[in-house]
Formats: structure tokens, sequence, C-alpha cells
């Protein structure tokens, strides 16, 4: 799943700016459909043995980097009780979830002022090969 206004992706039109919670809600009917499509259908084993839908094993949730946060708002809102009026997602089963050097939800800006901090040359050459590729 490649997010909205991120690495290219077309964001809409007419929008600069996308929330994370945008993100989430994309992922819930993402997960939604595929729910929904993998219900209409059934699949085959190695041996053309019919398994029925039903059986189909839920997804797992892989998510690197930013996805990882995207991932982790995601289930909070999944397990959240109403206690916030945040917006319910989709009751959607998953398998699990797998996080790759994710961000944490709490964003990365003090681990990123405290590397300025320590080595504003590394911090320069970093930022410089993200931005010119």
């Amino acid at each position: 799943l490649s997010l909205r206004g991120t690495g290219g992706t077309f964001a809409g039109e007419g929008i600069k700016k996308i929330k994370i919670d945008d993100h989430v809600n994309d992922l819930d009917a993402f997960l939604k459909f595929v729910s929904t499509d993998q219900k209409r259908q059934e699949s085959s084993d190695e041996n053309g043995v019919n398994i029925p839908s039903s059986l189909s094993p839920p997804p797992v949730l892989i998510a690197h980097s930013f996805g990882g946060m995207v991932v982790m708002k995601y289930l909070e809102k999944l397990f959240d009780d109403g206690k916030n009026n945040n917006q319910k997602t989709t009751q959607t089963s998953l398998s699990g979830t797998a996080l790759l050097c994710s961000i944490p939800p709490s964003g990365n800006g003090k681990m990123t002022g405290r590397f300025l901090r320590r080595s504003l040359v590394d911090s320069w050459k970093i930022t410089a090969g993200l931005a010119m590729r």
C-alpha cells in the first residue's frame, strides 16, 4: 500500500497537507476492501483442493519507518474503546503486525534535535542524501 501524498503518490486535487488520521483511514478502507474481496473468493491449495474463504487467514500488516507509525495509530484506534471520541475503524481481523524501524507515535522531533546537536555535518549529509533522491 502506497500512502497518498508520500513518495510521489498523488494526494488528491488541491490537497497540500495530509494528516496521519487520513493515512489511518486509508489503511482502514484498504483492509476493509481486502477483507470483503477475500470473503468473495475461494482459493486452492497446492493440490488443487478448494479452500473456503472462511478458512483463509486474515492479513499480516508489515510496515517500515513512517508506515509503522500509521499502523500503530491504526491499532490505537482499532482498540480504542471510545474514550477519546475518535472515529472508530472497521473491525478487521489481523493475523499480526511487524513494524520495522518505525517512527514512534510521538514522532521523532526530539531525536532529530539531539542528532543535530551532536553532529551537524552528518545531519546535513543525511538530509541532503534524502532530498536529492
